[in-house]
């Protein structure tokens, strides 16, 4: 009887540790932005990324893709890139066309960018420690390999 529970207890502390990953996913990104990652794995990616005027260690990002129905709007955490590298901003107005720029604020001044610079709307940021690194590979593992809808038509 004691081996059957300490069997069941190894069990169900694997299944713990297997969720953990998950578990930290949902608690920086939120369960309807993880679960839309399974649905679409191809519009979500993380990016690394740093800030060059700071010197601030790496954050990874997770960016869904931006399409026309899909545009940036007044508000939207963006990561965009220009000659310095890879910046995060929030937009502040969208110009309609001819033009398209956006504005956008940063902590040093607000500006126009073109939106072929943004790579795409910020959904969940977590800091570099190896555990969130360790939580996105799991993610990108298996909303990207693992994932029934990455290669079935469902």
């Amino acid at each position: 009887m004691g081996h059957h529970i300490l069997t069941i207890l190894k069990g169900l502390a694997a299944i713990i540790i297997l969720c953990l990953p998950f578990i930290t996913l949902i608690a920086s990104l939120g369960p309807d932005t993880l679960l839309d990652t399974y649905r679409h794995p191809d519009q979500y990616r993380y990016i690394t990324g740093s800030s060059p005027s700071s010197q601030a260690t790496q954050r990874y990002l997770l960016l869904k893709d931006l399409h026309q129905s899909d545009a940036v709007q007044k508000g939207d955490p963006i990561l965009y890139q220009d000659d310095d590298g890879l910046h995060s901003a929030t937009v502040c107005a969208v110009i309609p066309p001819p033009t398209n720029l956006v504005y956008i604020a940063t902590d040093t001044a607000d500006h126009a960018i073109c939106p072929h610079d943004i790579l795409g709307r910020i959904t969940g940021s977590l800091d570099q420690s190896p555990w969130s690194l360790l939580a996105l590979q799991v993610w990108d593992l298996t909303a990207h390999t693992l994932n029934p809808s990455a290669f079935l038509a469902l």
